[in-house]
């Protein structure tokens, strides 16, 4: 496979798109103000960030022509384009980062004349190959004495963020860190894990076809995962889902006006974990044939979602606390439309269409949609499962954010990651698909718990960038229109 993994929205219509496109849920009617459908996008901006409404706007279109010619650069610059990210503040800019020195007449050479005006270009202290194996270094090191570990690399200041769990003390984990690194890492308490199965907080409504964001349980009715995209098998066009590897791979959909009747999918094909590398990237999906179902590509999603979730802060631990997460810019419940994907990066770990400070919002059926920054777009984590296995990943992608109570809690695996959607023509909000959700941070020296962003610090969500799926067999990402995303 190519070093560029494309990402084309074809505008001629796949056999049977019509039928595809019939299959489609309910529309939704839009957040709106005095003048229209409020634009998430421009008003996430305008309440986290302090923007007026015309920088809001003219942020979202840099980013928007950005991921439309980054396919373009990644293409002349093939494994030298390893990263970016955005700066809102003063003045918008988004900083492209190469493992080798290029010059802005080069770069603008390629370029629009809307992202010429915004660019800059930085160089990288290491090529993605030396983080990648900085990083597994680290984890190595560390691996004999530690249970989590997570390591980020900062490409702004060229350090490693290491975060561990509660152990040992921080000149300790130092002194176990290969020589060479010691000077270019960080130390910061947390613990991250797999967002493992848990009860969902609600059900998508009832229907008798398979979407995007449904709920996904064992054959005993016990909660498993979330769903994420509607995908198809570009060898025959047969529709499926996806959800996490790591969730059971017996799982069932729940449909709610059935009174509890289980139905059962296919048995996942294939089933893809950290283990079966390529490229030494990291893998956590499994796909599951839909058979007779056919759906186009929409997305349910529940932005206001309330429960309670095991609770631990300093000396209150073993308890739980109520939470309530709301998307104020979308509809309590509804449907989104898939219109494009987020082009893949390299065969390595590199995310270059990933940039940092990016807004991604992911949904799941415990706490529903939340939305953060790009925290990290070369993110590593290795954790130690209860049988004493240890998992590691490689090139995934973190997201934090405080504009929650919770970002993500087991039950929340396996689902959607997506950009800030819009209400579109079509009647529905449109996104495009970025990743799939898999672990998330928890309180620091409890992984039961949840990150409560109001005491704990480092709350996030982990994703796979959802091209790396190709890098076992041919899969495209449906969307609303029934076209096909190839990346």
């Amino acid at each position: 496979m190519s070093w560029v993994r494309k990402f084309l929205v074809a505008g001629m219509l796949i056999p049977g798109a019509a039928a595809i496109a019939q299959n489609a849920p309910p529309k939704v009617d839009p957040v709106a103000d005095a003048t229209g459908p409020i634009d998430p996008r421009v008003s996430y901006l305008k309440r986290t960030e302090a923007l007026t409404d015309a920088e809001a706007r003219s942020q979202v279109a840099s980013e928007e022509a950005f991921q439309a010619e980054a396919k373009t650069i990644m293409s002349a610059f093939p494994g030298s384009f390893i990263a970016s990210e955005i700066q809102r503040k003063p003045n918008f800019k988004i900083f492209l980062y190469f493992d080798r020195d290029v010059g802005m007449a080069e770069l603008n050479a390629l370029v629009s004349p809307t992202l010429r005006s915004v660019i800059a270009v930085r160089r990288s202290k290491l090529s993605a190959t030396e983080i990648e194996a900085a990083q597994r270094d680290i984890i190595e090191s560390l691996s004999p004495v530690l249970g989590s570990i997570q390591v980020n690399y900062t490409y702004q200041n060229g350090k490693f963020r290491v975060v561990v769990d509660e152990g040992l003390a921080s000149s300790a984990i130092v002194a176990a860190i290969p020589t060479r690194l010691r000077s270019d890492v960080q130390i910061e308490r947390g613990v991250v894990a797999l967002d493992n199965a848990e009860a969902p907080t609600g059900y998508g409504p009832a229907n008798d076809i398979v979407w995007g964001g449904f709920p996904l349980f064992t054959s005993t009715g016990a909660g498993a995962c979330t769903a994420n995209f509607v995908l198809e098998y570009t060898s025959n066009k047969a529709p499926a889902l996806g959800t996490a590897a790591h969730c059971t791979p017996s799982v069932f959909l729940k449909f709610e006006r059935t009174n509890g009747e289980l139905r059962q999918l296919s048995a996942p094909d294939p089933r893809a974990w950290t283990g079966q590398s390529n490229s030494n990237r990291g893998y956590d999906y499994q796909i599951h044939p839909l058979g007779s179902m056919n759906p186009a590509g929409y997305l349910w999603f529940d932005a206001n979602v309330s429960g309670s979730l095991p609770f631990c802060y300093g000396m209150e631990c073993g308890g739980s606390r109520a939470f309530a997460n709301v998307m104020p810019d979308l509809p309590n419940t509804g449907y989104m439309g898939i219109v494009g994907v987020i082009a893949g990066g390299s065969a390595g770990s590199a995310n270059p269409t990933h940039p940092v400070n990016e807004v991604r919002c992911k949904y799941g059926n415990r706490t529903g949609v939340t939305c953060g920054r790009i925290s990290a777009s070369s993110a590593a984590m290795s954790i130690k499962l209860d049988s004493g296995q240890r998992i590691s990943y490689y090139g995934f992608v973190e997201v934090m954010s405080q504009d929650y109570m919770v970002l993500s809690y087991g039950g929340d695996s396996g689902g959607a990651v997506f950009t800030m959607p819009r209400y579109g023509s079509s009647g529905y909000y449109e996104t495009n698909a970025a990743g799939i959700n898999i672990g998330s941070a928890k309180a620091p020296g409890d992984d039961r718990s949840a990150c409560f962003t109001s005491y704990n610090s480092g709350c996030n969500f982990i994703y796979m960038p959802i091209d790396r799926i190709n890098d076992h067999q041919g899969i495209a990402v449906r969307t609303m229109t029934g076209s096909i995303g190839s990346f």
